[in-house]
């Protein structure tokens, strides 16, 4: 069951038990944005019906953020950002890169969704382009291990890494120990088939894009 916390309470607490979810994002900042695809993401992965709706209509897809309704608020089950019942209270970001900019110097708009999912939400983000390439490394470096892991014999998902990756997701989005969680397992002594199916599932949520390159050509090592 998805907890988070509720800035009016100041605790941690389920989500309302009705199958149909109504979530409006009313900051208009990406890391809002980004939250609120994270939380519709996860809530359909424990089969709960979604209607996401923003106050900003710009154009995210380079986040992999599917385009939403405009909307007010009004009876939303939950806010993120700011408004009224629920909310989800998202802290500000220092600075937000253009994803233009970043595209035209030949970094992954990805990057951007990544450095944000780093950070605990509730926390300020000091957020530069130093971290925003290292971010980029990162990516890439994860992508051609996937592509490298889908060539072997497939496997199942990992029933304990699962398990980690829904526990620290449903655990107010603690984004950063899911991401632990993946590294841990790339570095494990798990079948490779099993790895991929693994981190294939957690992308469901984290939308990263982390199986992109199975099936390209990859250079031959030296």
């Amino acid at each position: 069951m998805l907890r988070l916390y509720d800035a009016r309470t100041g605790q941690v607490e389920d989500l309302p038990r009705a199958r149909f979810l109504r979530v409006h994002v009313s900051g208009g900042d990406l890391r809002s944005r980004i939250l609120g695809d994270v939380i519709r993401r996860l809530a359909e992965r424990h089969r709960r019906q979604i209607l996401l709706t923003a106050s900003d209509g710009r154009d995210l897809t380079a986040l992999n953020i599917p385009p939403t309704d405009q909307d007010a608020p009004g009876d939303a089950d939950l806010n993120v950002g700011r408004g009224p019942g629920r909310l989800v209270a998202v802290a500000p970001t220092s600075e937000e890169p253009s994803l233009t900019e970043l595209a035209e110097r030949g970094l992954d708009p990805l990057s951007v969704r990544l450095a944000m999912l780093e950070r605990p939400y509730r926390e300020p983000l000091e957020l530069d382009s130093r971290q925003v390439e290292t971010a980029d490394r990162e990516l890439r470096r994860l992508r051609e291990s996937v592509a490298g892991w889908a060539e072997e014999p497939s496997k199942p998902v990992h029933g304990d890494y699962r398990a980690e990756l829904i526990e620290a997701l449903d655990s107010d989005l603690d984004t950063p120990k899911a991401l632990e969680a993946l590294r841990r397992l790339a570095a494990a002594e798990v079948p490779p088939g099993s790895k991929f199916e693994t981190f294939a599932y957690a992308d469901m949520v984290l939308a990263l894009d982390l199986v992109r390159d199975v099936g390209r050509s990859r250079t031959p090592p030296r």
